[in-house]
C-alpha cells in the first residue's frame, strides 16, 4: 500500500471519482453497489480501509481529505463562507484501497437546532470506519462544544448499546486521530493531547454502559492518535510538509503511527461493502434510541450514577481489605458474612439516597449496582474457591498416599480411588455453597469441574505409578526365577537343551502372567488395556529371556564349553579317571570322534531350536516383526566358523601334547647321559663363562626365564612354542 509521500504538492494531478451515498435529506444511495464495483474493490476482499472525517463546519475538513487523499471533495469558498458538504460522500484514494467518507460539518447553520442528522452520521462514521479523523482547531480545545465532546459522549453510548453488545474488547478496534488545524506551536501537542485524552476518558465514563462493558474504558475500542497542521495560508510551506508527514501514518507501513494495522480491520469484504453499510444506516435512522432522553431521566441517571460510583468507591477498600487477607491467609471462613454485610450496607445507601428519583431510572440503576457489587466481590469468591479446589487436590494426595504407604498385601486401587474422590469432592462442595451470597447466582461449576480433573490427572498419574511399580516388581521376581535355571540349563548341552530353556520360560510366564492378571483386575481398568498390559509384560519376559541367552551364549562362553568338554573327554576316561597315553592306545581315532562331536555343539549353541529341529513358536509378537529365523539366531554363520577354527586349534594342541607325552615316554633320557653331557662339554661350559658375549646371551635367556617365572607364563609359553614347532615340522614333512 505504500506509494511516494511527496505526493501532497501535487495531489490534484490525478483526482478520483466521489459519490454522495447519504444524501442531505437522510435517503441512501443504491448506486453505491456500482461505484465500489467501478473503483476496483469489487474483488479486493478485506484488504481495503475506510476512513472517515468528522469535524465542525467550515474547518476544513474536505481541504484536508484532498490534500491527504488525492480526491476532490468540495471545499469552501471564502469569500462566501457557505455550507459546502451535505450528506456524506465518499471516494478511493489513488493508487490504493482507501475509502474515504467526507461527513457534512457540525454545528452549521443551515440546520440550526437540528441536530438528529449529524448525530447519525457521527454515528454511521464511527460504525464502519478504520480510522476517524476529528478535524478541529487549536482555540477549541478545552471548549466542551466547540471541540463537540457533547455530540462523542452520545455517538459513544449509542455506539456501545448498538455495536458493541457482543464484541470483545480489543477486537476490531477503530482508531480516532486528532488533526489540530492551525497550530501555532505555543502548546506543546503532548499536552493538547492530555487534554483532549482527559475529556474523552471523561465523557466514557459517564456513559450508560450495557451489561458486560460496565468496567471498559474507551482504549478497548477505540486507539487515539494527535497530530497538529500549521495555518494553510499563514504558513504554506510549514503546512504542506505537516502533510506530508501525516500521510505517513497513512501510506508508510514502516511508520511508528501507521493506522491500518490489521487488528483495526472492520472485516467486511468489499463486495459486501454496500449491502452491509446500507443496513447499518437504515439501523441508525429507524432507532429510537438515538433521540436525546428527557432531562428528568438525565438527571436520574447522573445521580445515581454518582450515588453508584460513590458507594463502589467507598467499598473498595474493605474488598481490598479481603483480598488482601485472602492472598496471605490463603482461606477465610468467614468471607460469606463479609461479603453479605458490604452488599446489605451498599444498597441501604442507595436506597436512601435514591429512591426518590425516577422510579424506572432507580430500579435499573438498582439492579446495575447490584451487578456491579456482585461483580466486584466474585473476584474473592472466586479466589476463594480456587483455594478450595487447590486445598481439595493437595488433601486427595495426602490421603492417597498415606494409603498406598501402607503396608498392604492386597488392595483394590478403584476402590481406594473412588472412596478418597468421593470425600474430597464432598467437602469441597459443601464449602463452596457456603461462600455464594444470596441472589448473586453464582456456582461453582466450573470450579467442580476442575477439582474433578486435576483429581482426575492426579489418580492417572498414580495409577500409573502404582501399575509401574506392580509390573517392575514382577519383572524382577521374574528375572530371579528364571536368571539360575537358565544358566544351569545351558551349562549342559544335549539334545533337548532348547526344549528345556523353552518349557521352563513358559511355566514362569504363565505362572507370572496369572498373578498381574489378578493384580490389575483392581486398577479398574479396561479389558483393552489390561490385555495391553498382559502383552507388554510378556513382551519384556521374552525380551529378557533373549537377552540371557544372549549373554550366556557368546563365542568365548561357547569355546569355554567345548574346550572344558573335550578336555573332560580327551584327558579323562568316563570313569574320570586321567588319562595316560601309552603308544598301543588309538589316540588318532579317539582325537578325532571328540573332535567332530564337540564341534556339533556349535550349531547346538548357534541357533535356538527345538529337538525336532522346528523352532520355538511363542504365539507373542515378535520385535519389528522379525522372523523366527532371525529372532532364534543367537550366534552368526560367520562366527561360528571363527568359533570352529579357534577350537581346532586348541584342540589340536591338546592332541599334540598327548602324541608328544608317548613319544617322552618312549625315549626317556637316562640319568647317566647327564653325567656324561657334563663331562664332555666341560670345556665348552668354561668357555662360554669366560666368553662375555656367550655369558651375555647365556644372562640374557636367564632373565626372560626369570620374567616368565615371575608372571606364570612358563606354560603358556610353553605350549607357544610346542604349537610353533608343530606346524614348523609339519611344513617340513609336507615339503
Amino acid at each position: 500500500m505504500e506509494i511516494s509521500l511527496n505526493k501532497a504538492s501535487d495531489s490534484m494531478k490525478q483526482e478520483s471519482p466521489n459519490i454522495q451515498f447519504i444524501k442531505e435529506n437522510k435517503e441512501f444511495n443504491g448506486e453505491l453497489a456500482k461505484f465500489i464495483e467501478d473503483s476496483g474493490l469489487q474483488n479486493q476482499g478485506i484488504d481495503y480501509n475506510v476512513v472517515a472525517v468528522l469535524g465542525s463546519q467550515s474547518t476544513g475538513k474536505s481541504t484536508l481529505l484532498n490534500k491527504l487523499f488525492s480526491t476532490c471533495f468540495s471545499t469552501m469558498d471564502s469569500l462566501v463562507r457557505k455550507q459546502t458538504t451535505k450528506g456524506i460522500w465518499l471516494s478511493k484514494s489513488c493508487d490504493t484501497n482507501i475509502l474515504i467518507m467526507d461527513v457534512e460539518g457540525m454545528d452549521g447553520r443551515e440546520r440550526g437546532d437540528d441536530q438528529d442528522f449529524e448525530r447519525k452520521s457521527a454515528l454511521f462514521a464511527l460504525a464502519i470506519s478504520d480510522v476517524i479523523i476529528i478535524n478541529l482547531w487549536e482555540h477549541q480545545i478545552g471548549l466542551y462544544q466547540g471541540a463537540n465532546m457533547g455530540l462523542l459522549k452520545t455517538i459513544f453510548e449509542v455506539n456501545l448499546q448498538l455495536f458493541q453488545k457482543n464484541r470483545s474488547k480489543n477486537e476490531e478496534n477503530s482508531i480516532i486521530l486528532f488533526v489540530v488545524r492551525d497550530y501555532v506551536g505555543t502548546t506543546p501537542l503532548k499536552n493538547l493531547s492530555s487534554i483532549l485524552k482527559s475529556d474523552l476518558e471523561r465523557i466514557w465514563n459517564l456513559l450508560a454502559k450495557p451489561e458486560k462493558l460496565e468496567n471498559s474504558i474507551i482504549n478497548d475500542f477505540f486507539d487515539l492518535q494527535f497530530t497538529t497542521l500549521s495555518h494553510m495560508m499563514l504558513a504554506p510551506e510549514e503546512f504542506e510538509q505537516d502533510i506530508v508527514e501525516l500521510r505517513k501514518r497513512f501510506f508508510d507501513r514502516s511508520n511508528a503511527n501507521f493506522v491500518f494495522r490489521s487488528k483495526y480491520y472492520k472485516r467486511v469484504p468489499a463486495d459486501g461493502f454496500s449491502v452491509y453499510v446500507k443496513g447499518i444506516w437504515e439501523k441508525i435512522i429507524t432507532n429510537k434510541d438515538l433521540d436525546l432522553p428527557t432531562q428528568q431521566q438525565l438527571l436520574a441517571q447522573y445521580r445515581c450514577d454518582e450515588i453508584s460510583k460513590a458507594i463502589l468507591e467507598s467499598i473498595e477498600l474493605t474488598i481490598k481489605t479481603l483480598e488482601k487477607s485472602i492472598h496471605t491467609k490463603k482461606f477465610l471462613d468467614d468471607l460469606d458474612q463479609e461479603m453479605e454485610k458490604i452488599k446489605v450496607s451498599a444498597l441501604e445507601i442507595f436506597d436512601k439516597k435514591g429512591l426518590h428519583y425516577h422510579k424506572d431510572v432507580y430500579l435499573c440503576k438498582r439492579f446495575e449496582l447490584i451487578n456491579k457489587l456482585h461483580s466486584r466481590m466474585y473476584i474473592l469468591y472466586v479466589t476463594q474457591i480456587g483455594t478450595l479446589v487447590k486445598l481439595g487436590v493437595s488433601q486427595f494426595k495426602s490421603i492417597m498416599k498415606s494409603e498406598l504407604d501402607k503396608p498392604h498385601q492386597d488392595f483394590n486401587f478403584e476402590n481406594l480411588l473412588n472412596d478418597c474422590r468421593y470425600k474430597v469432592e464432598k467437602e469441597f462442595e459443601t464449602k463452596a455453597s457456603k461462600y455464594c451470597i444470596s441472589e448473586s447466582g453464582w456456582t461453582f461449576t466450573q470450579e467442580l469441574e476442575l477439582l474433578k480433573k486435576e483429581i482426575t490427572e492426579v489418580a492417572s498419574t498414580l495409577q500409573k505409578d502404582q501399575k509401574f511399580k506392580l509390573i517392575n516388581n514382577l519383572e524382577k521376581e521374574f528375572k530371579e526365577q528364571l536368571d539360575e535355571p537358565v544358566s544351569l540349563i545351558l551349562k549342559k548341552p544335549s539334545d533337548d537343551i532348547w526344549d528345556q530353556v523353552i518349557l521352563k520360560y513358559l511355566n514362569t510366564t504363565n505362572d507370572f502372567e496369572k498373578i498381574l492378571s489378578q493384580k490389575l483386575s483392581g486398577f479398574g481398568i479396561s479389558q483393552q488395556e489390561n490385555e495391553k498390559s498382559r502383552s507388554d509384560f510378556k513382551q519384556k519376559t521374552l525380551s529378557f529371556l533373549k537377552d540371557k541367552i544372549k549373554q550366556e551364549i557368546t563365542e568365548d562362553s561357547v569355546f569355554l564349553i567345548l574346550r572344558e568338554i573335550f578336555e573332560d573327554k580327551f584327558r579323562f576316561d568316563k570313569d574320570g579317571v586321567p588319562r595316560i597315553w601309552k603308544s598301543s592306545d588309538n589316540i588318532n581315532g579317539i582325537y578325532k570322534t571328540l573332535l567332530d562331536d564337540t564341534l556339533k555343539l556349535i550349531s547346538l549353541y548357534s541357533t535356538v531350536k527345538c529337538k525336532d529341529g522346528s523352532y520355538p513358536k511363542l504365539e507373542i509378537p515378535l520385535e519389528n516383526n522379525c522372523d523366527l529365523k532371525k529372532f532364534w539366531n543367537i550366534i552368526s554363520s560367520t562366527k561360528q566358523q571363527q568359533l570352529n577354527n579357534k577350537f581346532k586349534r586348541v584342540a589340536d594342541v591338546i592332541y599334540i601334547d598327548a602324541k608328544r607325552g608317548i613319544m617322552t615316554n618312549v625315549t626317556r633320557i637316562p640319568f647317566y647321559f647327564y653325567v656324561l653331557l657334563l663331562a664332555f662339554g666341560w670345556n665348552e661350559i668354561v668357555m662360554i663363562i669366560r666368553n662375555p658375549l656367550y655369558f651375555f646371551f647365556i644372562f640374557i635367556l636367564i632373565f626372560i626365564f626369570y620374567i616368565l617365572y615371575s608372571l606364570n607364563l612358563i606354560i603358556p609359553a610353553e605350549q607357544i612354542m610346542k604349537t610353533v614347532f608343530s606346524h614348523i615340522i609339519e611344513n617340513i614333512n609336507v615339503g
